[in-house]
C-alpha cells in the first residue's frame, strides 16, 4: 500500500459479500475518483473464502483500488475499525459493501469540510434502494438547506436515521474521540457513535441524496429485525450514551428514544404476526417491553397479542373442534 497522505480514505469491509454489488459500490466511487494523491480507495476483506475479492479489486480497480484480508475473521466491529486505523486520508468514509454513491458525493462533502473545519461528521441525505437498484423511498428530510444542524443531539440521541453510506468523519476526530464500541455485537454502534460525536461536535447536513442503501433478502437489517438484535442492541446504544448527553435533557431523550425504540419493536411485531411469523412478533414483542412499558407501548402491546392470538388460531383452527 502507498504511504502517501490523501484527502479521503474510502474504506469498504466485506464478508463474504455479493461480488456484483461490491463491484457495484467499487464502480459508484471510481466514477468519483479524484486519482490516488487525493484518494485512498481500499476494500478490507474479512477473511472471505468463497469469493476471490483480490481478483475482483484488481479487476475493477485497475490498480486504483487496494485490498487487504484479514489472515482468519474477525469480529465485524473490529473490521470496521481496521477500516479507521488502516485510512490515511483526512476524511474516512465507510461504505458497506453493497451501497453506492452519488455523483458529487465526494466534492460536496469536502466542501462542507472546507467551510466548516470544526465539524465532527457530515452526513447526507440517503436513498433507500432494493436488490436491483431500484429506488423505492428516501430517509427523512432533516433541513431543506445544506449547513450545521441546530440541536442535532436532540434528534440523533431520540430516533437513529443516519447510515454508514451517508456519513464521513475526520480521522482526526476518530483519533481523538475512538473508534466504534466493539462491546456492540450485532448493530447499533452507528448510532452510539453518531451521538456521541453529536454531544462533543457541531454536525452539518446535505439534503440532497447522495448515497444509495441497499436493502435485500440477504442484508444484515433483515435478519436484525427478525431476531429482535436490533431492539436489544438499540436499547443498548441508548444506556451507553445516555450520560453523555446534556444532563438538563438527559431524562428526557433517553425516555423518547426507549420509547420510540419499543414501538418499532411492536410495530414490527404487528407486521411478523400479520404474516404468521408468531415466534418472531413474540420476540420482538419482548425485546420492546424489556426497553419501557409506557403506556402508548402498553396499549400497542394488547393489539399485537391479539393479533398473536389470532395467527396461532388460524395456523391450528384444523385441531380445533366446534360444537356438541
Amino acid at each position: 500500500m502507498s504511504d502517501q497522505k490523501p484527502t479521503w480514505s474510502i474504506m469498504i469491509p466485506t464478508y463474504e459479500g455479493n461480488p456484483e454489488y461490491i463491484r457495484e459500490t467499487i464502480r459508484s466511487v471510481l466514477a468519483e475518483d479524484m486519482g490516488p494523491d487525493k484518494m485512498q480507495i481500499t476494500l478490507v476483506d474479512n477473511g472471505s473464502v468463497k469469493n476471490d475479492f483480490k481478483a475482483l479489486a484488481e479487476e475493477e480497480g485497475k490498480g486504483r483500488v487496494e485490498y487487504y484480508r484479514h489472515p482468519e475473521t474477525i469480529k465485524y466491529l473490529d473490521n470496521f475499525n481496521s477500516c479507521i486505523d488502516m485510512a490515511r486520508g483526512e476524511y474516512v468514509h465507510l461504505l458497506h459493501d453493497d451501497d453506492t454513491v452519488e455523483p458529487g458525493f465526494y466534492t460536496k462533502v469536502e466542501a462542507a469540510f472546507t467551510l466548516h473545519p470544526e465539524i465532527g461528521y457530515a452526513f447526507t441525505r440517503h436513498k433507500f434502494m432494493n436488490q436491483d437498484g431500484k429506488v423505492f423511498t428516501l430517509s427523512p428530510l432533516e433541513k431543506k438547506q445544506p449547513g450545521i444542524l441546530e440541536d442535532w443531539v436532540d434528534v440523533i440521541a431520540t430516533k437513529q436515521s443516519i447510515y454508514y453510506a451517508s456519513v464521513v468523519v475526520p480521522k482526526s476526530v476518530y483519533l481523538r474521540e475512538g473508534s466504534f464500541n466493539n462491546t456492540f455485537n450485532t448493530c447499533a454502534e452507528d448510532w452510539e457513535m453518531w451521538v456521541r460525536l453529536a454531544t462533543k461536535y457541531p454536525v452539518y447536513y446535505i439534503p440532497e441524496p447522495l448515497a444509495s442503501v441497499r436493502i435485500h433478502s440477504n442484508s444484515m437489517s433483515k435478519s436484525l429485525f427478525q431476531s429482535g438484535a436490533l431492539i436489544s442492541e438499540s436499547r443498548k446504544a441508548i444506556e451507553t450514551f445516555s450520560s453523555l448527553l446534556p444532563e438538563e435533557k438527559r431524562s428526557k431523550l433517553s425516555k423518547a428514544a426507549k420509547e420510540h425504540i419499543a414501538n418499532v419493536g411492536i410495530s414490527y411485531a404487528n407486521s411478523f404476526a400479520g404474516s404468521g411469523q408468531t415466534k418472531v412478533a413474540i420476540t420482538l414483542a419482548q425485546e420492546a417491553v424489556k426497553t419501557t412499558l409506557s403506556p402508548r407501548v402498553f396499549f400497542k402491546l394488547l393489539e399485537t397479542s391479539a393479533r398473536i392470538g389470532l395467527s396461532i388460531f388460524r395456523k391450528h383452527s384444523g385441531q380445533f373442534s366446534f360444537g356438541g
